[in-house]
């Protein structure tokens, strides 16, 4: 196996979990367009980690325990960028919501349910 195959395994072991900052653009279409759209967040987040296990399969290799830490670089990687994302991300969204005019109240409910909805289940994935 060359360097580059390599590498590129481990990018690809890792890219599933990359896919939690897509659903941030979710947050924001629900912002922006209202409706509807605000129950795309909770929706995506509660099942597409879901659909992603049962298209990819369950992984059921014992971990390698000669692993190094650059092994686990992808992975670290998007814990970094996971955290200022979500801050930026929770914060943005108030200050936008407060003062939308075109969100009605239960948007705004929903928007911030899917938020936490968010939040959570990335935290705990």
């Amino acid at each position: 196996m060359t360097i580059i195959a390599a590498d590129l395994a481990k990018i690809q072991k890792a890219l599933p979990f990359w896919l939690s900052l897509v659903l941030i653009s979710f947050a924001w279409i629900g912002a922006f367009y209202g409706g509807w759209t605000v129950f795309l967040l909770p929706l995506l987040t509660w099942y597409l980690f879901s659909a992603i296990d049962v298209a990819l399969g369950l992984d059921v290799k014992n971990a390698d325990l000669d692993a190094t830490e650059d092994d686990f670089y992808w992975y670290h990687f998007i814990t970094m960028i996971w955290a200022p994302e979500q801050f930026i991300t929770v914060f943005a969204l108030i200050a936008y919501a407060t003062g939308a005019a075109h969100l009605a109240t239960w948007e705004k409910v929903g928007l911030f349910f899917g938020v936490g909805v968010l939040t959570g289940t990335i935290g705990i994935y």
